[in-house]
């Protein structure tokens, strides 16, 4: 989801808009894969691979929320940062 949303510049933001706003132009789409989201974080929890905590919408927003860092970050520079940075979004700053 976070590479998708760094494909187009401003792509993240409006994803990240349309998580409140259900009747956005892209709300369903955003609604489908947030459920869909849900059903693979449930099959984490049931594994123990996933804090019983998390959400689905909370996942959406983090990923959203790389992709726009990634992307920001790597402005002019030709660097991929999304690897980089979710390996430490998923390792957790202790």
């Amino acid at each position: 989801l976070a590479r998708h949303a760094n494909t187009w510049d401003g792509l993240a933001d409006s994803i990240a808009q349309s998580l409140s706003n259900e009747k956005s132009p892209l709300g369903a789409s955003c609604g489908t894969l947030v459920d869909a989201t849900a059903r693979l974080l449930d099959r984490a929890k049931e594994q123990g691979a996933v804090t019983a905590d998390a959400s689905a919408r909370d996942l959406f927003v983090m990923a959203g929320s790389l992709a726009w860092a990634a992307h920001r970050a790597a402005r002019g520079s030709g660097e991929d940062e999304l690897p980089r940075l979710l390996a430490l979004l998923m390792r957790g700053i202790r």
